[in-house]
């Protein structure tokens, strides 16, 4: 079986600007995916429990939406800017449930407090 993925194999040595950088940000996230798929593969065909699997899964994407959270505000406030906004990232559906499927859709809920800021807007567009 292959070894659960760790999120610094695909960002933790590459240098902040080329974490910031578009291309760099979704190959590794492509990259992390994959692997993460793979592991969830052999770990379902070990016999694993469904719930176990479902878990893994949650596990490997919430550190996922966590390491490109932190990506989006530092390209934020490497800019120069500065205002940050009180804000969270929920996971939602399935996700939320920690029930995720291998084929599921990743449902996410930005969480501000008003009024909407630069801030805000940079890191949910990212």
């Amino acid at each position: 079986m292959t070894a659960e993925p760790s999120i610094d194999a695909y960002f933790g040595d590459r240098s902040a600007a080329a974490n910031r950088n578009d291309v760099g940000v979704v190959s590794a996230s492509r990259a992390y995916l994959a692997a993460s798929r793979g592991h969830l593969q052999d770990l379902h065909g070990s016999d694993a429990l469904g719930h176990r699997v479902n878990e893994t899964h949650s596990n490997l994407i919430d550190r996922l939406v966590r390491r490109l959270f932190r990506l989006a505000e530092e390209g934020y406030f490497s800019d120069g800017r500065e205002d940050p906004a009180v804000l969270t990232i929920i996971a939602v559906g399935g996700y939320g449930r920690r029930e995720l499927n291998i084929h599921s859709d990743v449902d996410l809920l930005f969480l501000y407090q008003p009024p909407l800021s630069e801030h805000v807007k940079a890191v949910a567009e990212r």
